[in-house]
């Protein structure tokens, strides 16, 4: 606070705390900044669309969708929304997208949500499950290993290995699976799984 180190009576009436020595009377009113809240975004994928969907904001006048073909951005604003959902038409069948929503405040400081993957799919498309989670299991070089994801991480994973299987341009060579299970005492535990090195996978899909 603005007030010199020295000896005061303090009084606080309303909004105004008043700092009293005998001769006199220093007033300080702290300003209202508010606190950030931080938004928790959800993602749905569809047939063409994605559908998002979040909690919101006391402080939020409208909210910025934006959206990645890469994990972590960077990130393009796709719409504003005024409302705590909205539903991106212009999503590719087959594409993985990252969204991120911020929201718009008097303050004009814009905070990025969780960020969320979805990868939309056509209803004709032959890899459908019917689980909302699969174990995937992969055989790298002789070695077996078997992760438990959502069923849209093992959408991901397939279109990746379908696009790199027919040299689809700009398609990395290695997928990233988050093993987001017994992290500590680490921050994060990715493994990479290099296309080449990839001898065969299975996928059991179940309802959790």
């Amino acid at each position: 606070m603005p007030i010199p180190p020295y000896s005061y009576e303090v009084a606080v009436v309303g909004d105004t705390i008043y700092f009293v020595e005998s001769t006199s009377t220093k007033a300080y009113t702290p300003s209202a900044e508010p606190i950030p809240q931080e938004i928790t975004l959800q993602a749905e994928a569809g047939d063409s669309k994605v559908s998002l969907s979040w909690i919101a904001t006391t402080t939020a006048s409208a909210y910025n969708v934006k959206r990645s073909t890469t994990a972590g951005g960077p990130y393009t604003v796709i719409d504003t929304s005024e409302t705590t959902s909205y539903v991106d038409l212009t999503a590719t069948n087959g594409v993985t997208y990252y969204y991120v929503v911020s929201s718009m405040g008097n303050d004009d400081v814009e905070t990025n949500s969780n960020e969320v993957m979805a990868t939309p799919m056509g209803s004709s498309n032959p890899n459908t499950f019917q689980g909302n989670r699969a174990i995937l299991m992969l055989r790298i070089d002789g070695l077996e290993k078997e992760y438990d994801m959502p069923i849209d991480e093992i959408y991901s994973f397939i279109n990746w290995y379908e696009a790199k299987s027919g040299s689809v341009a700009n398609t990395k060579p290695f997928y990233i699976i988050d093993k987001n299970y017994n992290v500590s005492p680490f921050l994060n535990r990715f493994d990479y799984i290099n296309f080449d090195h990839l001898q065969y996978f299975e996928v059991k899909d179940y309802n959790q």
